[in-house]
């Protein structure tokens, strides 16, 4: 899945490190896999604010 993260830091002009982009990815599929609403996903993933 590493392989799907571009955004090397000489690419990225702005946004989130890839390390952030890692872990909502796995918020996301926390939350598909758990099956609670947005808001309820875990704090180590991220506010659910950035996850949804």
């Amino acid at each position: 899945m590493k392989g799907l993260l571009p955004n090397a830091p000489e690419n990225r002009v702005q946004g989130m490190l890839p390390e952030q982009n890692r872990s909502i990815i796995n918020g996301i599929l926390s939350r598909l896999r758990c099956g609670v609403p947005w808001c309820d996903v875990p704090p180590n993933y991220g506010s659910w604010n950035i996850v949804y």
